[in-house]
């Protein structure tokens, strides 16, 4: 219901009179139904309230709202010696607001909160929490969440809104196609494929003139024609070692291309994969392959080149 856990979000330093405290692992992903945490120093009488808040990112806390709220003795329970809490989520009847699924549609980040009070003062601690998602993109150090399904396509409102300001995009685990012109023109930085990503379009990053790094994971199959042409800042191209196909002019006018590393036995090559050779077109300063003599043999452009060396010697 509230998706993965994406960071720490801390809590308050608590003053020497006051109670920490903490959500571990388990409570985050709550075991059959039952958040928990321990309290540190234990106390049986301590009153609390457990809160799951929305806030729009873990670096800007404003415009917060509460999701949920329980409190002692209605589904938050402590044991005998107040060592330990416990918030059971079975049944919603007892809850003063109730974590039902639609209140966790809001992109943002969600935080769980426990709160405590007694005659001496409270503490809290907070986990933000990431709402589904299958691809975010990072705007103004806030992460944007969206989500699209397997098939990533284009989409002219997200290009609209975000194409200049986003400056890093991450695609999630169950990714598998980054369709045609999907980020054309886009102004990142940097971008994280995900190991399932089979297949990276036509078009799909081109032009994409502040990228840095293209890390291609072993599970893609087919780079489409001109996926990454004029990516020009580009100084690491890493294609992993499922790759079977590389299509037209996909590799053209790296201008900046540092280091090229094949870890595929040699794909298909597409014609004008590389540009024309010249100034105008890709030239690494190192290339890295399996198999120099078979890449040698399987295109020219690799057979004109001396800076070519077996992907053993590679050191990232």
């Amino acid at each position: 219901m509230l998706g993965k856990v994406s960071t720490d979000g801390g809590g308050i330093t608590p003053s020497p009179s006051q109670v920490l405290f903490t959500i571990d692992d388990k409570g985050l992903q709550p075991v059959d139904g039952i958040y928990s945490g321990t309290i540190s120093p234990p106390n049986p009488g301590y009153i609390c309230s457990f809160n799951i808040q929305w806030y729009r990112s873990a670096t800007d806390l404003g415009g917060n709202g509460r999701v949920a709220n329980i409190n002692k003795d209605s589904g938050l329970y402590l044991n005998e010696d107040g060592s330990r809490w416990f918030v059971d989520v079975n049944n919603l009847a007892n809850w003063a607001e109730r974590p039902t699924p639609d209140k966790f549609q809001t992109a943002g980040m969600y935080a769980l909160s426990i709160y405590a009070w007694n005659f001496e003062g409270q503490g809290q601690r907070k986990y933000f929490v990431e709402p589904d998602w299958d691809i975010k993109y990072l705007v103004n150090g806030n992460w944007i969440y969206e989500v699209t399904g397997e098939n990533v396509e284009q989409n002219e409102s997200r290009n609209t809104a975000y194409r200049l300001l986003a400056t890093e995009i991450v695609f999630n685990t169950n990714v598998k196609t980054i369709g045609y012109l999907a980020f054309r023109y886009w102004n990142f930085q940097k971008v994280t494929f995900n190991d399932g990503l089979t297949d990276i379009g036509y078009y799909a990053f081109e032009m994409c003139k502040s990228l840095l790094e293209v890390l291609i994971p072993d599970s893609v199959q087919t780079i489409g024609g001109q996926a990454f042409g004029g990516c020009e800042a580009v100084k690491k191209l890493v294609i992993g070692a499922g790759v079977v196909n590389i299509g037209d002019g996909s590799l053209i006018n790296l201008y900046n291309l540092k280091t090229l590393v094949f870890k595929c036995p040699p794909p298909v090559f597409g014609s004008n994969v590389f540009g024309n050779g010249g100034s105008g077109g890709t030239n690494p300063e190192a290339i890295y392959v399996p198999d120099v003599n078979a890449y040698k043999e399987a295109h020219q452009y690799f057979y004109f080149k001396d800076a070519i060396y077996p992907l053993t010697s590679y050191n990232p």
